[in-house]
């Protein structure tokens, strides 16, 4: 709107007023969808997960990185077992 606006040689909010008009007569603009509260809400859930899974895949990584300076390696996988082997992992490195 502003670029509209800026061509008006006499400025004034009457004629601001004037070319708004012109504007959303002539169709420059379209309607603006607001979305509902459910679907902020669910945008919002999906965002938070996907930064916790973004954490949890650096965590893991940066502990991999840590243990292999020691030469701890394991699998690639990490589910819900990580935590137990990475436990085997260290305690087979110190035996």
């Amino acid at each position: 709107m502003a670029a509209i606006l800026g061509t008006i040689i006499n400025k004034t909010d009457k004629n601001d007023a004037r070319g708004i008009a012109e504007a959303l007569r002539v169709g420059h603009f379209r309607e603006c969808v607001h979305r509902s509260e459910d679907a902020l809400e669910v945008r919002s859930l999906l965002n938070l997960r996907q930064t916790a899974v973004e954490e949890r895949t650096h965590i893991i990584s940066s502990l991999r990185g840590h243990l292999k300076v020691y030469g701890i390696k394991f699998g690639k996988k990490a589910g819900k077992t990580f935590r137990k082997q990475v436990e085997e992992a260290i305690d087979q490195k110190a035996i």
